[in-house]
């Protein structure tokens, strides 16, 4: 498992295009997804230290991928993120923290930052 890489799961191609930027302007190296059942293949083949979950998505919601996740990878970093408040069910399902879409740009980060250096 590596700290600084990271996996998006969202089924909007801005946000995670917007999101890999981000991330990678901050020296994570930086996967995307567009759906659960995707993302949980590419989860599989690779070591991801960090996930990153839209709570909407087609197939899968987020919280319901956190919790296959979590089970597979125990260590890792898991952050759900939803324009709607989904945090009680991001953290049930056992994601380390809930952001708000609006706010991922400025807490997102600075969280990340905290827990990989």
């Amino acid at each position: 498992m590596s700290k600084k890489r990271a996996l998006i799961f969202d089924d909007h191609l801005l946000m995670r295009d917007t999101l890999k930027t981000l991330l990678t302007n901050e020296g994570f190296t930086v996967s995307i997804c567009a759906n659960g059942r995707e993302g949980l293949e590419i989860a599989k083949k690779s070591a991801f230290g960090i996930f990153l979950l839209d709570y909407r998505m087609p197939d899968m919601n987020g919280d319901e991928v956190a919790v296959v996740l979590r089970t597979l990878y125990p260590e890792a970093i898991i952050v759900g993120f939803s324009i709607e408040c989904r945090e009680r069910e991001f953290l049930k399902a056992g994601a380390d923290k809930y952001i708000d879409k609006g706010q991922l740009d400025e807490r997102l980060i600075q969280y990340l930052n905290e827990r990989t250096s």
